[in-house]
C-alpha cells in the first residue's frame, strides 16, 4: 500500500485513541512515514493533541526530519508546558544538532520543578560534554551522584572530565568503582584501559580492551584501541591486526582507518 492509499484508509478512521496505538505501532515497526500519517489524521480530528504532536516529533526525529521534529516538540510544548515528554525530546535533539544553549535551558527547566532529579544533571553534563566545558560537565555528574550515589552514566562521566583534565589516577579509581556496581560496562572497561594507558600501564590497558571484548565482541572501538595499545608499545603487525579487525565491524569507523594507515607508514619507514 503507498502512503497515499495509506492516507485514504485513515480517513475512515475517526478515534483518536485508535489511531494514535495505530501511529505507535507503525513507529515501532519503523515505519515512520505511516506513524506521521496517523498522527497527522489526529490532528486533522483534534488540532490541539499535545500527544499527536510529540509523537509525530519523535517520527520526524527518527527520519532525521530535525526542523520539523523541533517545531512538533515546541508545539507540543505549547500546548501543555508542563509536558515533560517533548521538552526531554527537544533537549537532546538541541545537544545532537549543536543548541547546546537552548537544550541547557530546557533542562533547567525541568530542574525548577524537579530539583532533585539526578538523571537530569546527568544530561545537562553531556551537554556540557559536547561543549568542551569539562569542569560544569564535572560540576552537573558530581551532583548526579551526590543525589543517587551508584548512578553509573554519572560516575562514568566523572571518570571521563578526570581524563580530560589528565587526571588519570582519579579517573581510574572513578572507572573502577562503575565496576564494582555493574562489571559488565564495557564502556566503562574501556574507559579504564584509556586512563591506565595514559598511565603507561600498557598490559593492565591490553587485558582491559580484551575484557571489554568479552562482554560486546563486536565493540569496534575495544578492537581499536586495542591496536592503538600495541601501536604505542611498538608491535606494528598487532596493531593492523586489531585496526583491521575494528574496521571489518565498522568499515566507515574513520579513527580506525587513520590509525591503520598511519601504522603501516610506521612499518614502511621500520623497513628502511
Amino acid at each position: 500500500m503507498t502512503n497515499d492509499e495509506f492516507k485514504a484508509e485513515l480517513q475512515k478512521l475517526a478515534d483518536v485513541n485508535e489511531l494514535n496505538l495505530l501511529g505507535i505501532e507503525y513507529g515501532n515497526k519503523g515505519e515512520m512515514e505511516k506513524a506521521i500519517l496517523c498522527f497527522e489524521r489526529i490532528i486533522e480530528i483534534d488540532s490541539e493533541s499535545r500527544d499527536a504532536f510529540c509523537n509525530m516529533g519523535l517520527a520526524n526525529d527518527q527520519l532525521d526530519n530535525r526542523e520539523k521534529a523541533v517545531e512538533c516538540y515546541l508545539k507540543a510544548i505549547e500546548l501543555d508546558e508542563n509536558f515533560e515528554v517533548p521538552i526531554i525530546n527537544l533537549a537532546l535533539l538541541y545537544t545532537k544538532i549543536d543548541e547546546y544553549e537552548k537544550a541547557l535551558a530546557l533542562w533547567d527547566k525541568l530542574l525548577n520543578r524537579t530539583p532533585d532529579d539526578h538523571r537530569i544533571y546527568n544530561d545537562k553534563a553531556i551537554v556540557y560534554f559536547y561543549k568542551g566545558d569539562f569542569q560544569s560537565a564535572l560540576d552537573c555528574s558530581l551532583k548526579a551522584i551526590e543525589i543517587e550515589p551508584t548512578f553509573t552514566p554519572a560516575l562514568n562521566n566523572i571518570g571521563a572530565a578526570y581524563f580530560e583534565f589528565k587526571e588519570y589516577g582519579k579517573a581510574v579509581d572513578t572507572f573502577k568503582k562503575v565496576l564494582e556496581i555493574n562489571p559488565q560496562d564495557y564502556m566503562a572497561v574501556v574507559n579504564l584501559g584509556l586512563a591506565q594507558q595514559k598511565q603507561g600501564d600498557f598490559l593492565s590497558a591490553i587485558n582491559n580492551f580484551k575484557h571489554a571484548l568479552e562482554i560486546n565482541p563486536m565493540f569496534y572501538v575495544a578492537l581499536n584501541n586495542l591496536g592503538w595499545a600495541y601501536h604505542e608499545m611498538g608491535k606494528l603487525d598487532l596493531a593492523v591486526e586489531f585496526y583491521e579487525k575494528a574496521l571489518e565491524i565498522d568499515p566507515n569507523y574513520e579513527t580506525a582507518k587513520i590509525n591503520l594507515r598511519d601504522a603501516k607508514v610506521d612499518i614502511e619507514k621500520k623497513k628502511k
